[in-house]
């Protein structure tokens, strides 16, 4: 009823342990045959027992050849399966070789290229919540666009933010505040305060 896994390492540097999965094409001990594109190279599974056996699994992690490998070449990506209630998993999150992370699709594609960083696709509604502070908070949403190295303050380019205290939208171009929708609806362009 403890039954865990422990890895450590005692070492004067940056190195860590690790747990290494590896897969070959080979046939024998040592063979370095390449593997080929979708070809599966490690899976974490978990599995509990539904009173029967413990044959169903409740999710996997999985890691796979996504292109063309080659000498010093190996493109992969990373799969997470869930099991909605069934008999086996199925995907729900992949993160491929260029870095694109899709949720409910394993091809993390758009109509426009240039926007294929995160994709979110189902065969519903399809949403995306941003939930910060407590309720009554003066805390804010953000959707922040920039430019250049994270964190750099000065290359903050625009923004849509909503500031619960004040239940507001504001509309962010360089650096300022260009639109705002108020708590009652009222629409304000280039201002910020409401005149008579």
């Amino acid at each position: 009823n403890t039954s865990s896994i422990s890895l450590t390492r005692n070492s004067a540097n940056s190195g860590s342990p690790s747990f290494v999965f590896n897969k070959t094409r080979g046939t024998s001990d040592g063979a370095d045959v390449a593997v080929l594109d979708d070809d599966t190279l490690g899976i974490i599974q978990f599995v509990g027992n539904d009173g029967a056996d413990s044959d169903i699994p409740a999710a996997w992690i999985l890691a796979k050849v996504d292109g063309s490998p080659g000498t010093d070449n190996m493109p992969g990506r990373l799969e997470f399966h869930t099991n909605v209630g069934a008999t086996s998993v199925s995907p729900r999150m992949i993160i491929d070789s260029s870095g694109r992370v899709g949720i409910g699709t394993t091809s993390p594609s758009s109509f426009d290229s240039s926007a294929d960083d995160l994709v979110i696709s189902t065969s519903g509604n399809t949403g995306i919540t941003i939930n910060s502070g407590s309720a009554g908070s003066t805390s804010e949403g953000n959707l922040v666009f920039a430019e250049g190295t994270a964190g750099s303050a000065d290359k903050f380019r625009g923004a849509i933010q909503y500031k619960h205290g004040e239940d507001r939208f504001s509309f962010f171009t360089n650096n300022s505040e260009r639109i705002r929708i108020d708590s009652s609806g009222r629409l304000l362009i280039g201002t910020t305060t409401i005149r008579s």
